[in-house]
């Protein structure tokens, strides 16, 4: 991308990463506690936890963006992601099956790609996660492991309507053309139920 496009859609990504994140990691420990709630106490799980969601369309450049999530493996439920503010490294992911509390490890990667003649853009970051089984509770409480989580956004961005750019990309646009939007957020994990 573009200095000045990297730059917006990198810190819109930014604030939202911080978010999905969270996501991922409680959706890791979600999945793992379910069968440690029908063994006996003194058992431990040790299995896979899955978590994945996206939204499309206004819903992945909104403001506030709401994105549904699927736990499966350990525990199965569901929650709902809210991207908001990436500045902590520890985020609460909220699913009904409890809360899943995880702290951000490592340097995020990051990757973004923009097509000039297509005007799509793309940009991915992958985190690693641990679980913070003192701070998450219900199915998620006592829950350990690690995790890795990739968060990803795409659009078209819109083209010059006028002037001397006319028909050339507009990279420098707050937001992608709000039908080609789309926001995503995978996590996995190998988790361990006390």
């Amino acid at each position: 991308m573009k200095d000045s496009s990297t730059s917006t859609l990198r810190r819109r990504l930014r604030r939202s990463i911080g978010g999905l994140a969270v996501a991922g990691g409680v959706a890791a420990l979600a999945l793992m506690a379910a069968p440690a709630l029908a063994a006996p106490a003194s058992a431990s799980v040790t299995g896979p936890l899955a978590i994945n969601g996206s939204v499309h369309g206004a819903a992945a450049v909104a403001n506030e963006t709401k994105m549904p999530l699927v736990y499966r493996g350990v525990v199965t439920t569901s929650g709902v992601l809210v991207l908001g503010n990436g500045n902590s490294k520890t985020h609460t992911l909220k699913a009904k099956a409890g809360d899943l509390v995880v702290t951000q490890t490592g340097t995020p990667q990051q990757s973004q790609t923009e097509n000039a003649k297509t005007c799509h853009v793309a940009y991915t970051e992958d985190l690693v996660y641990k679980l913070q089984p003192t701070k998450s509770t219900r199915s998620f409480a006592g829950v350990t492991g690690t995790g890795a989580a990739q968060i990803g956004f795409s659009g078209t961005m819109p083209r010059y309507t006028s002037g001397s750019k006319k028909g050339q990309c507009n990279f420098t646009a707050k937001n992608p053309i709000a039908k080609t939007a789309k926001a995503t957020f995978v996590a996995a994990a190998v988790v361990t139920t006390h």
